[in-house]
């Protein structure tokens, strides 16, 4: 197999996440080796394991999952599971129940990550996708690849890069990246979920306008929550909706009782939002039946429903709501990334750091609402977007103090906007220990440890740390997470 190929990352935003690769990625694997090599791991099959090593580069793995039914003299369907924060087992998760019920192989990488070099993905990918795929007897018809937020961008770049070899994408809470063009070429069908609390909603509100006009199949969820892996239940859907759309590319045979069953349970989800006045959802889910159904079930009374839908007061009045729900979250967060934009500027009556800090507690307010309303929908969502682009610009500032001092700067907003995430403490530390701050290391540290962070191994391969292994505080912390 040849490897991506890599380019010089832009900056602002990860590259993993807006740049373009092209890849040849050669699927011929000699059958029975694959057969063989699958031995290796079939005791695994019905539980998740956390860690498989790939076999021509052992610092790299990812978790697997083979479902009860696996059999390595047949061919199985695969999903490939990326987490922006390389938490394999994690994503493998999500997917779990969904690949028993459908047949499928889950993995999750181990090494995919935001922030990583474009270099070190492209390398990540391929030793993923060799390993797999000499091991595993792969139905190459139904392979998709399925992430997270960056995880997501990382999923379609690896199925925009191979042309043809991924059948799909399953983007949770980010669609495509942004550097992939969405016409009609596009190599890779798409199923993307979305929080109605998530900074991404209106990502996703364009997204999908995209995909209609260039007549790629597609299909999106949302669902209550924020920026967040999708649950069982979604994944279930995604997967099903993938299996439905390969009868319809001849990829896999009919079955027409799977197809009943999805029919029956989507429009009586349909009518459920309905009855629920959740007009904007219903109209979509209808739309989506009736392209997912035709040809198997008579779905003109189902185009019906949707056009008086689209035509009825109700539906008008929830358009216009969610336009001024956008508009609004596009507002609150406009006027605290302009005043971000000023901070350091001496000659300001007014310090920014205090307005951002009065400003993101008045969302904070309306976040915490107990009702929902549009009000809490907008403060969520704007709160969620802080925190990423808080996260992604600390990213990428450089080795200079300055540029470490101002990632710090830029980090006490993502605490201000989630005070409950530990990632953003842990690193913090890491920070600190660029500039020689042992102490505020130590102390963002043990803050991460506080709010749920257990991972020592992880705190141990952290080069940055090195500095803090003989201090007392630092070796106490980390034995106490063992």
């Amino acid at each position: 197999m040849k490897p991506l190929d890599a380019k010089p990352a832009k900056s602002g935003r990860s590259a993993a996440m807006i740049q373009s690769i092209k890849t040849l990625l050669f699927m011929g694997v000699v059958a029975c080796g694959a057969l063989v090599a699958a031995q290796d791991v079939l005791l695994s099959s019905g539980r998740i394991t956390d860690k498989v090593v790939i076999k021509d580069e052992p610092s790299q793995s990812y978790a697997l999952y083979l479902p009860s039914s696996f059999d390595p003299a047949k061919k199985f369907p695969i999903v490939y599971c990326f987490d922006p924060g390389a938490r394999g087992s994690t994503a493998v998760e999500k997917y779990r129940a969904a690949a028993e019920k459908y047949g499928y192989i889950a993995v999750g990488s181990n090494n995919s990550r935001n922030g990583i070099d474009l270099r070190l993905l492209s390398n990540v990918l391929n030793n993923l996708w060799a390993d797999t795929n000499q091991r595993f007897p792969i139905d190459t018809n139904r392979t998709l690849a399925a992430g997270l937020s960056g995880g997501a961008r990382v999923a379609s770049l690896f199925a925009n890069s191979c042309k043809g070899c991924i059948f799909g994408v399953i983007g949770s809470v980010a669609g495509p990246s942004p550097d992939i063009e969405i016409s009609e070429k596009l190599p890779f069908i798409f199923f993307g979920t979305v929080g109605l609390e998530d900074v991404n909603f209106v990502e996703f509100r364009e997204l999908e306008k995209k995909l209609t006009a260039a007549h790629i199949a597609h299909r999106i969820e949302e669902f209550d929550g924020g920026h967040q892996w999708l649950d069982e239940s979604l994944a279930a859907e995604a997967l099903g909706w993938f299996e439905l759309r390969a009868m319809k590319a001849g990829r896999r045979p009919v079955d027409k009782v799977m197809i009943e069953e999805q029919f029956q349970a989507r429009t009586a989800g349909a009518d459920q939002n309905l009855a629920e006045r959740m007009f904007l959802e219903a109209y979509t889910s209808l739309i989506a039946i009736a392209d997912d159904f035709e040809g198997w079930r008579d779905v003109s009374a189902v185009r019906q429903k949707a056009r008086s839908l689209a035509s009825s007061a109700e539906y008008k009045r929830a358009q216009g709501s969610d336009a001024a729900q956008l508009l609004a979250q596009q507002k609150a967060a406009g006027e605290i990334n302009s005043l971000r934009a000023t901070i350091g500027n001496l000659s300001l009556e007014n310090d920014p750091k205090m307005l951002i800090r009065e400003k993101i507690a008045t969302l904070h307010k309306k976040a915490d609402a107990a009702a929902d309303s549009p009000d809490r929908r907008v403060a969520r969502r704007v709160l969620n977007q802080l925190f990423i682009e808080s996260i992604e610009s600390a990213n990428y500032r450089g080795d200079r103090s300055s540029e470490i001092y101002r990632a710090l700067e830029t980090l006490e907003i993502a605490v201000a906007a989630n005070p409950k995430n530990a990632q953003v403490h842990f690193n913090r530390a890491r920070l600190y220990c660029g500039l020689g701050k042992k102490k505020e290391a130590i102390d963002e540290l043990s803050k991460a440890v506080e709010l749920g962070f257990k991972d020592a191994d992880r705190i141990k391969a952290e080069k940055a740390f090195e500095i803090l292994e003989t201090d007392e505080r630092f070796i106490k912390l980390v034995a106490g997470l063992k």
